[in-house]
């Protein structure tokens, strides 16, 4: 992930981190991701462990606004 995260230009674009997995959490994955990418809007992250779909959308439409 970091070394597709760093290739990649992110400026001006918005980040969004999120774990859908029944085992560990999000941890530090999130914010560390984020210094690889420059310039972007790091919107922050959130561990969703069995989440449903709806509960996800609204999250990231709440974020986006």
């Amino acid at each position: 992930m970091y070394t597709f995260v760093e290739s990649n230009d992110w400026e001006g674009k918005k980040i969004i981190t999120l774990c859908t997995s029944g085992g560990s959490g999000l941890g530090r994955s999130g914010t560390d991701l984020a210094k690889y990418a420059k310039g972007s809007d790091f919107k922050g992250g959130k561990d969703f462990t069995r989440g449903k779909a709806e509960e996800i959308k609204n999250y990231i439409e709440g974020l986006l606004k």
